[in-house]
């Protein structure tokens, strides 16, 4: 073979294998994702931190009762003035952590077709107004009530069964029970209504036993119902908490949109709460007194209902697109302000 033919089939492959080659293509500089919400991004994660924030409060309330319940304990273990102050000092702290959550509770008013657990979980913490004879003495009724009902026997599901049993003033389960049973009618009940009494020849005789004397109901009764609310409250807990629970379904079933507007109708019933504060508030602590306290713990939880953030915009300034009020203005007024119709 001539010089000349191998030049050119060298020639003839160099181009053949310079046809198989890829097109190059020229490089392009990555574009970083955006990170700008949208309106609705911006509504949802506002709705998103208001239902977080149940979680938190409730957990608080739990932690509260905790500590409610050993200062029962430790009441109707050594029933002196001292556990008896203690006790009631701890009921005002586990009132306030409930009344942190006034803003759940209403979303089972305003909408009890989706929330109804939150409004049957509120009778049974908070119930109130009460009938007090029909948990204890009161007035001259001295022998009336739960407590002196030697023949009901104080267990778990009989004290359920009674709760609410022909009217929802017959109040024997939540805070409100605890609270008379802590202070009396008159916010007078001496400490010697849990120290353990004896027999008399004639209690003898009839067949009673030192645990139907109403000392000893008293105290069993007293420690059951905490344990209750305990129970009932941990039982809340857990569906606020949870993700897979019904009321979280239930909340993030709505849209961001329908969340401000459900939130709109639960600022209205507060404000409705506010207004009649007076009478309110009197019903709320007949027997544990502290008015005040009661009214600022309802007051500060609607103020964080709307000025709460996380990493969102707070719900105020959904309600207030052209600028946001100034956080430290009264809850009244703010209430007033606000579109809530």
């Amino acid at each position: 073979m001539t010089s000349l033919a191998i030049r050119l089939g060298l020639l003839a492959t160099a181009l053949l294998l310079l046809a198989c080659e890829p097109e190059t293509k020229p490089e392009t500089t990555a574009q970083p994702a955006t990170t700008e919400q949208t309106p609705n991004d911006a509504m949802a994660a506002t709705t998103t931190h208001l239902w977080s924030l149940a979680a938190v409060k409730a957990t608080q309330a739990l932690d509260a009762a905790k500590t409610l319940e050993q200062a029962i304990n430790d009441l109707v273990a050594e029933p002196q003035d001292t556990q008896l102050e203690t006790a009631r000092q701890q009921w005002h702290a586990a009132h306030d952590k409930l009344l942190a959550l006034s803003a759940y509770f209403a979303l089972g008013e305003v909408n009890p077709g989706l929330f109804r657990q939150l409004s049957d979980s509120h009778f049974l913490l908070d119930a109130h107004p009460i009938e007090p004879g029909y948990l204890d003495y009161f007035d001259v009724y001295q022998h009336s009530g739960i407590v002196n009902d030697i023949v009901l026997p104080l267990n778990a599901d009989t004290i359920r069964r009674q709760h609410g049993m022909t009217s929802d003033t017959d109040v024997v389960l939540g805070l409100h029970a605890i609270a008379y049973l802590l202070w009396g009618e008159n916010q007078q009940r001496p400490v010697s209504d849990f120290q353990p009494g004896a027999l008399t020849e004639a209690q003898r005789r009839d067949g009673l036993k030192i645990i139907d004397l109403p000392q000893q109901r008293r105290a069993t009764l007293l420690k059951l119902i905490t344990a209750l609310y305990l129970d009932d409250l941990t039982n809340l807990q857990y569906k606020l908490t949870h993700s897979a629970s019904g009321l979280s379904n239930s909340y993030h079933s709505l849209t961001p949109a329908a969340h401000i507007q459900l939130w709109k109708q639960v600022l209205g019933r507060l404000k409705d709460q506010i207004e009649s504060e007076s009478t309110a508030t009197e019903l709320r602590t007949r027997y544990s007194g502290q008015p005040e306290r009661s009214e600022e713990s309802l007051r500060l939880a609607i103020s964080q209902l709307l000025f709460s953030a996380g990493q969102s915009k707070p719900l105020v300034a959904w309600l207030f697109p052209d600028g946001q009020p100034n956080s430290e203005k009264p809850v009244t007024e703010l209430l007033a302000e606000l579109p809530v119709k």
